[in-house]
């Protein structure tokens, strides 16, 4: 089974909201961002930004093209009913790789 990668572009995406996200495992501090967008339709989207050096890249009300990585990695998994029966389902990541303003 492959891991299938991919970057796709969206146009015309307007800056709504940043929210800073901090998660302590093990005592460690991992933090990132969630940014809210809006597409020219009004649709609200929201999207997980890993590195945080870039949070001064979105201001709200900013708008541009935003770049999305896309993974799509299948893995096996085992039925809790029967465990004789194993099957592939997908783990999608959806994070974003850069955005460009206007």
């Amino acid at each position: 089974m492959q891991i299938q990668t991919f970057i796709t572009k969206m146009e015309k995406m307007e800056i709504r909201k940043i929210e800073i996200i901090e998660n302590e495992i093990n005592e460690k501090v991992y933090r990132h961002m969630l940014v809210h967008f809006d597409n020219e339709d009004g649709d609200r989207l929201i999207f997980k930004e890993k590195d945080m050096s870039r949070e001064s890249t979105y201001k709200r009300g900013v708008i541009g093209t935003l770049y999305l990585r896309i993974i799509d990695e299948p893995i096996i998994k085992t039925s809790t009913k029967n465990t004789d029966y194993q099957y592939v389902s997908d783990r999608i990541s959806i994070t974003i790789d850069r955005f460009e303003a206007e």
